[in-house]
């Protein structure tokens, strides 16, 4: 999985141009959800609309399954 893991953060290097952290979480072979962490600094620019549009895509090539959630989480340092 760690494979998986890697295809989907380089995946969003080349659509969004940024780094991303990438979890999941599976029971039982089944696929639950995956979660994609962006730097809101380096996405501030972008829509939520488009940054669904290319994790989803992402995601269905770097996974087998389709997982039941898909989060993408913002995230800024604190001042």
């Amino acid at each position: 999985m760690l494979d998986t893991q890697e295809q989907l953060k380089g995946i969003i290097m080349e659509e969004i141009g940024v780094q991303s952290l990438v979890g999941f979480n599976m029971n039982n072979g089944v696929l639950i959800d995956v979660t994609i962490t962006l730097n809101a600094y380096d996405v501030a620019n972008r829509r939520v609309s488009e940054l669904e549009k290319i994790v989803r895509s992402a995601v269905k090539k770097s996974f087998k399954s389709k997982p039941r959630a898909i989060y993408i989480q913002v995230a800024t340092t604190a001042e």
